[in-house]
């Protein structure tokens, strides 16, 4: 079985008997779990909502002052501390509100121009749904103690001379995103096979996200990517050495296939740093 049909599974059978589930998968750049989370969509219908958390990034415009007050390196998105979980909080709060269901939009961010569309552009769920997913490279991720402590893994890290980026993600973490993390019902990991794995799932993601066929690719957008993932590369391996919460743990190998699947749940950690 690939990823979509072991989560479709284990979805039907948590569904039996339940009004709405609150999902989470997570995975590294360019694993799949945001096309996983699209055909878990079209199986299970309008009752199903998918949240991606790309889609609740902090608008460009919001990112410079915390790149200004904290650190430089948030005006790059993706990191905890680049979203706005509490918009994300809001609106999976109104998912599940009790009562009459009102049309409730949905955000929308465009890589491309990496900021937010506006409003006129946003999903609208007409339907109360019955399996909300909230998908996105760090959903359930927990600061491992020491995080912000420790030699720097990349030219990025050098850059955060006094560890304020590494220390305001593990805040976060701990508070905003820790929150969020509480209102899953069950969570899906998807590992990769090493982390240099990731760079090439990356590069293959930021060429379709700019429609540029793949035999056209040229040195840039690999050198883009390359410094991209550095901003990643600290938390991704911590989740793969179990820092987040307990969940269904997907094996996949270099071309996205499933090699093992563990549903044993992993050692909750609870950071100190």
């Amino acid at each position: 079985m690939d990823a979509f049909e072991i989560i479709r599974n284990d979805l039907t059978t948590a569904l039996v008997g339940r009004s709405c589930i609150v999902t989470g998968i997570s995975g590294p750049q360019g694993s799949g779990k945001s096309t996983v989370a699209q055909r878990l969509k079209a199986h299970f219908g309008d009752q199903c909502v998918v949240l991606g958390l790309d889609d609740f990034y902090l608008t460009k415009a919001e990112r410079l002052p915390l790149a200004e007050d904290q650190s430089p390196l948030f005006e790059i998105r993706g990191p905890p501390g680049t979203h706005d979980i509490a918009l994300l909080t809001k609106t999976l709060d109104a998912l599940l509100a009790e009562g009459s269901f009102s049309a409730i939009s949905i955000p929308v961010f465009d890589k491309v121009q990496d900021d937010r569309k506006p409003e006129a552009d946003w999903q609208v769920v007409k339907i109360k749904p019955r399996l909300i997913i909230i998908e996105g490279w760090c959903v359930g991720a927990m600061a491992p103690t020491r995080f912000a402590a420790g030699p720097s893994l990349n030219e990025a890290e050098q850059e955060d001379s006094t560890k304020a980026w590494r220390r305001l993600q593990v805040k976060m973490l701990k508070t905003s995103y820790a929150a969020l993390w509480n209102c899953i019902d069950l969570f899906f990991h998807f590992d990769a096979p090493e982390f240099e794995a990731v760079a090439e799932w990356r590069l293959q993601q930021r060429l379709k996200d700019f429609g540029i066929p793949s035999d056209t690719a040229s040195e840039c957008h690999a050198a883009w990517v390359a410094d991209f993932i550095q901003y990643y590369e600290r938390l991704t391996k911590a989740m793969a050495e179990g820092h987040r919460r307990p969940g269904t743990v997907i094996q996949l190998d270099r071309d996205r296939r499933v090699v093992s699947v563990k549903r044993k749940a992993m050692t909750a950690d609870r950071s100190e740093d």
